[in-house]
């Protein structure tokens, strides 16, 4: 049987020893190919209570082996990329939506957690980072030829004008992009925000980064496989 060696979040031993006990596979891991997204439930020694960790495996080989590995004794960290422990917050907290860039993933999921902890200014504030994120991987690359000044650059107000004016970004999202730049400013400075106005900004990021990010991957996903459907009946 594997073991992992850390501290204990249910009895607070230190460096203590875990016998684990099993994988589960949840998902596959939005923008990262092959690499799968497993919770890993596991006994603590000391206290004799389960906890459940957070790992990523890579290659879908590794992930039908994982069982068979775990016959046998080895550290968990030999074959698996090893995160934290699960807790009630990453049970309540609403999903991100499907094929964000991992920065604005991170953003989105922090957020969602903090919405579920009741921490409502810190979620505006995370949904916000989120928004900054995604409009900051939609400006052109460096020698594109595009020029936008520094203020576009550096600021979210400037930069989300100039995506809109430019076409990047549709127009209908533009009342929502504001609701999430101005109450996440509430949050972040003002200490503002309570629940009803969180979640409004969390259901508009969803929105607005399913709209960016979702429904293209989607429609290119399903082009894809049109194409091979076509050449496999050629």
């Amino acid at each position: 049987m594997s073991i992992h060696v850390t501290d204990c979040p249910r009895c607070k031993a230190q460096k203590t020893t875990f016998d684990v006990l099993a994988f589960a596979p949840v998902r596959e891991i939005n923008g990262y190919p092959e690499t799968f997204y497993l919770e890993v439930p596991m006994q603590c020694r000391n206290c004799k209570q389960v906890s459940v960790i957070r790992a990523n495996v890579s290659g879908r080989a590794t992930f039908r082996e994982l069982n068979d590995l775990n016959i046998h004794r080895h550290l968990l960290y030999e074959f698996l990329d090893v995160h934290v422990f699960v807790t009630l917050a990453d049970v309540e907290a609403s999903p991100s939506p499907e094929h964000l860039p991992l920065n604005v993933q991170n953003a989105f999921v922090e957020g969602a957690k903090c919405y579920a902890s009741g921490c409502y200014n810190a979620a505006g504030a995370m949904f916000r980072l989120s928004l900054d994120l995604a409009s900051k991987s939609q400006l052109p690359a460096d020698g594109s030829g595009i020029t936008i000044t520094p203020r576009q650059k550096n600021y979210l107000a400037d930069r989300l004008e100039w995506l809109f004016d430019n076409n990047h970004w549709p127009a209908s999202l533009k009342d929502m992009v504001t609701c999430i730049r101005q109450d996440g400013n509430d949050g972040a400075h003002d200490g503002e925000l309570g629940k009803d106005e969180a979640y409004d900004i969390m259901d508009f990021s969803f929105m607005v980064l399913e709209k960016i990010y979702t429904e293209p991957e989607r429609i290119r996903i399903s082009q894809e496989r049109r194409a091979i459907r076509k050449q496999q009946s050629a």
